[in-house]
């Protein structure tokens, strides 16, 4: 079992085509931020996607801490995705269904949002559960009916 980061910036084509050089700067920033996050909880980054990372790590608590870590001191909008799964590592990339969960649960994020699929399998829970404690969608206004939000910048 592995769980999944993804992460990507929003608004970031309009962010480049208004002012390239802030957003380079910016990109900058926001790239040391999250891997000082990703490398404080042993997670390994394994994709770039120009203004998006995709890291892995064996426990659901240790991406959700690098997650929460990373929105409190990013400055652009970055909306995040978490899933837990089997995966096949082959040559320093995964493969799996749940890569392909991650990325549509991110998807579904607005900047500021951390958002994880519901299910996390028995046993692998890292203390989060079966279920997480959807409390905090109202912080964000968050709409979604199978994932579960954090919105570490708005408590």
């Amino acid at each position: 079992m592995v769980t999944f980061l993804f992460t990507d910036v929003e608004g970031s084509t309009r962010r480049w085509e208004s002012d390239a050089q802030t957003m380079r700067a910016a990109l900058v920033v926001h790239d040391k931020v999250l891997r000082t996050a990703i490398e404080a909880y042993d997670g390994f980054l394994f994709s770039h996607t120009g203004d998006g990372f995709v890291a892995a790590f064996a426990s659901p608590m240790s991406a959700v801490n690098a997650a929460i870590d990373a929105q409190r001191e990013l400055q652009l909008p970055v909306r995040m995705g978490l899933a837990t799964g089997e995966a096949e590592l082959r040559d320093g990339d995964y493969f799996g269904t749940v890569l392909n969960r991650a990325a549509r649960v991110m998807a579904a994020g607005h900047g500021g949002q951390i958002l994880l699929a519901e299910y996390m399998p028995p046993g692998r829970d890292g203390g989060l559960g079966h279920r997480v404690d959807k409390s905090h969608e109202s912080c964000c206004g968050a709409q979604t009916k199978s994932d579960a939000t954090f919105c570490p910048r708005n408590q």
